[in-house]
């Protein structure tokens, strides 16, 4: 196992090899954790609104360990960590886009139209919307920002329970 490093403040970095493992792993891993949810907040923020405001409620993030490797994997998107119900099944759609589409079986509303043997109808095509995008640009600096205080705040109080 090595001790967790930081990519970009050299002098943090010099103060987690003096942790131990589990200290050092842990203060980085509640860093992460709120720079996720500046980044999250950042997403909602950033998505657009209809009626049932599903799209917000479909941004979520996790910070997962895999057990043994001593490897963590943070991740912050749409569909994203457990969600109770389904706040928007077409969430994926609206932040990805779709190509043109098409039905090969008419049925439902559309079933009082005649189908011509060989055709399809076209349901057409959905532009992606980039608010992941504008969401997660908006949010940088201030996650960055979050992630070093409070990295900094947890070394502390990892060397004070050391000492």
């Amino acid at each position: 196992m090595t001790t967790p490093t930081i990519t970009g403040d050299e002098q943090i970095d010099r103060r987690l090899i003096h942790l131990s493992q589990k200290g050092a792993t842990r203060a980085a891993r509640k860093a992460v954790n709120k720079g996720m949810k500046v980044i999250e907040k950042g997403i909602r923020a950033a998505a657009p609104v209809g009626k049932t405001q599903g799209l917000k409620k479909a941004v979520g993030s996790r910070n997962k360990r895999r057990r043994g490797a001593g490897i963590s994997e943070a991740k912050i998107g749409i569909g994203v960590g457990k969600k109770r119900g389904v706040a928007a099944p077409h969430a994926h759609l609206v932040a990805l886009g779709t190509a043109n589409r098409f039905r090969k079986k008419v049925g439902g509303e559309f079933a009082r139209f005649e189908e011509k043997p060989g055709s399809s109808k076209a349901t057409g095509t959905t532009p992606a919307n980039d608010f992941v995008k504008r969401g997660f640009q908006g949010a940088e600096s201030a996650a960055a920002s979050a992630v070093v205080d409070t990295l900094d705040v947890e070394i502390q109080k990892e060397a004070a329970k050391a000492s």
